[in-house]
């Protein structure tokens, strides 16, 4: 009856999928052992993770006494678990009498559990929630540390055969180098790497939000032009943060240069809190190019010198991807648009129309004239990120935000600047 007990809690809590149960129970049974045991002696769980189980059966928790919290992750001791943040040994205490509410396993990983959903490592996944030119973003949940995770696969389609599916590999392989050492509030942040049956995966901190590009469209197609202009300062200082981000990723002590900035590529949490996310085309500084580096990359965002392959990509192939971004949340439209072809001509050739001309176009004066003055300041941003030559453009990540901080105060007050 215990052991019965155990492995449904275990199960519901989300720590072991029915397979590796199915396995652990086959073992213990074989070698008259306590279920308990042989999970750990086959690292599925630690030993703190099955006494817990074993204790919510009373209604028992793990507390700190000296800190005067739950312990969710017990660092493990010489004299049993303890506390991570002060290493004093855990207490035993009844939830109801504490009135610390017991983890639950939130109910689409419940779902998932029970519908056998495909694990890989120590990740269920739950959901797809993303795609891309090559892989395919799930939430899944990590049954270790018992939260979400976003984790990304080569894509279901990607190509079978053994040279295409290795290359595909290495990308992803060589996105995980590029940012695994990022650490930054508005960068997401990756957690691991590693190889399961064959298959690469990269495992990224979850959050929950929509896409700049996601929140731009959706403006468009409500007829208000551009999420811009229903809280300028607030998405100013997106992009703000963005460029500071961006900045950061230059000057760490390994430089990465992202190589494929879009509003599609940045994920804005609640409340307006913006993170760069997929470093797929990342370039480490001091590495080579792959061959084909040049002429990768989303075309309506793509500097001249990576379209041309010279001069060599740089800080300012950066520049100008922020520039496209703050081009777009300003008009609501990329600086080009037409087949790839046009584009990349255009790119080469041609100035994009002046973002204040475009709005001041087709915006309402009543939501022009407040923001005139920072919009000229926003449109002679734009400028200095669009410049054809790299040596023409702003010189840095940093010079941006500082640009766009000062077109922050030239924003009308809150009260002003509602519609």
């Amino acid at each position: 009856m215990e052991e019965d007990w155990l492995a449904h809690e275990l199960l519901r809590r989300g720590l072991l999928t029915p397979a590796q149960l199915q396995d652990a129970s086959s073992r213990a049974s074989t070698a008259a052992r306590p279920l308990g045991d042989v999970l750990v002696e086959m690292r599925l769980l630690t030993a703190f993770q099955v006494e817990a189980a074993r204790k919510q059966r009373v209604g028992r928790v793990p507390w700190c006494a000296r800190c005067g919290e739950r312990v969710t992750q017990a660092r493990d001791m010489p004299d049993g678990p303890a506390c991570p943040r002060c290493l004093r040994p855990v207490e035993w205490t009844h939830a109801r009498i504490e009135g610390t509410p017991v983890h639950e396993v939130p109910r689409d990983v419940e779902a998932a559990i029970a519908r056998a959903a495909r694990s890989i490592h120590k990740y269920v996944l739950v959901s797809e929630i993303a795609r891309g030119g090559m892989g395919a973003i799930h939430k899944a949940w990590d049954l270790v540390l018992g939260e979400f995770v976003a984790l990304k696969l080569l894509r279901p389609d990607a190509p079978q055969d053994a040279l295409g599916r290795n290359a595909q590999m290495r990308e992803l392989l060589r996105e995980a180098r590029a940012a695994m050492h990022l650490r930054h509030p508005n960068i997401v942040a990756m957690r691991d790497v590693g190889l399961a049956r064959d298959e690469i995966y990269i495992a990224m901190e979850y959050i929950d939000g929509r896409t700049l590009g996601d929140h731009i469209a959706t403006a468009w197609r409500a007829g208000t032009f551009s999420c811009f202009y229903d809280a300028p300062r607030r998405w100013l200082r997106v992009m703000r943060d963005v460029a500071r981000a961006v900045h950061y990723a230059h000057t760490h002590r390994r430089p990465v240069i992202h190589c494929d900035l879009k509003p599609a590529n940045i994920l804005v949490a609640a409340p307006r809190v913006p993170y760069v996310l997929d470093f797929g085309l990342a370039h480490l500084v001091g590495t080579a190019f792959p061959n084909d580096e040049f002429a990768r990359g989303t075309p309506s965002y793509m500097a001249p010198e990576q379209i041309r392959g010279h001069p060599p990509i740089s800080v300012r192939t950066d520049v100008y991807g922020l520039g496209t971004i703050l081009y777009e949340l300003l008009t609501g439209r990329a600086p080009f648009e037409g087949d790839t072809a046009t584009i990349m001509a255009s790119t080469l050739s041609s100035a994009p129309p002046q973002p204040r001309e475009t709005v001041r176009a087709s915006v309402p004066a009543a939501v022009y004239e407040p923001l005139r003055d920072a919009l000229d300041k926003l449109d002679a941003i734009c400028v200095g990120c669009l410049e054809k030559a790299p040596d023409d453009r702003t010189e840095s990540a940093r010079d941006v935000a500082a640009e766009i901080e000062k077109a922050i105060d030239l924003v009308p007050s809150r009260a002003a600047e509602t519609r």
